[in-house]
C-alpha cells in the first residue's frame, strides 16, 4: 500500500502524512511503503511510528468523507489511470 500515492495527497493538501500513514497502518496491509527522500520524511515517518494509535471507526469515516472527491478519478493516483503503470488503466476489468 502507497498511503501517499507517491507523494500527490500531501503536496495537494489532501491529507498530511501523519493521516495518511495512519489510516494505512489502522487498515489490515501486509505492507505500508512511506517513500523516504530525506533524513527529515524519515524522522518525521518515525515519529509518526512512535505515536501510532490505530484509527478508530469516527476517524476513519471521517478522512474518508473529507477524502472521497479526490479519490474518485484517480487524478492523484496515476497508477489507476495512467498506462505506464500495469493498474486499472490497463485492465479495468479489476474494479469490478
Amino acid at each position: 500500500m502507497k498511503p501517499m500515492a507517491s507523494g500527490a495527497i500531501v503536496q495537494n493538501k489532501i491529507a498530511t502524512p501523519k493521516e495518511c500513514l495512519t489510516y494505512a497502518l489502522t487498515l489490515p496491509t501486509s505492507a505500508v511503503i512511506t517513500g523516504i527522500d530525506s533524513l527529515e520524511v524519515l524522522e518525521q515517518d518515525l515519529e509518526i511510528m512512535k505515536e501510532f494509535r490505530p484509527l478508530d471507526g469516527g476517524q476513519m469515516r471521517e478522512l474518508l468523507a473529507r477524502t472521497r472527491k479526490f479519490a474518485g478519478n484517480g487524478a492523484y493516483e496515476k497508477f489507476k489511470t495512467a498506462t505506464q503503470y500495469d493498474g486499472t488503466a490497463l485492465h479495468p476489468e479489476w474494479l469490478g
